[in-house]
């Protein structure tokens, strides 16, 4: 998983080895694969650049569908599902069966 993330995003070569590791170990945890090993978005490493630490690390990203993963796994939730709303959109939901 690490070396196709690796692969995947050319820039992650010039982040900090810690953070790379720590974003694998992240995504382990979770039982999420990054996107750029299965597609599917649920998770993200992506390089940023640390001013502070005047350096590049690697950062985990969880996706949407990662947490709707995530909680289906949990066994907590019956029904859960994601809808785009865009800025201007007007909406309405209840909570409930019906």
């Amino acid at each position: 998983m690490a070396v196709s993330a690796y692969n995947h995003e050319p820039k992650l070569a010039k982040c900090d080895l810690a953070s790379l590791l720590s974003c694998v170990m992240r995504c382990s945890a979770l039982g999420v694969e990054p996107s750029s090993v299965d597609g599917l978005g649920r998770a993200y490493i992506l390089p940023y650049w640390n001013s502070k630490a005047r350096r590049h690390e690697a950062t985990f990203i969880l996706g949407y569908k990662g947490m709707i993963d995530l909680a289906r796994r949990s066994g907590q939730v019956m029904d859960i599902s994601a809808r785009a709303v865009y800025d201007g959109d007007e909406f309405e939901y209840e909570f409930g069966l019906e």
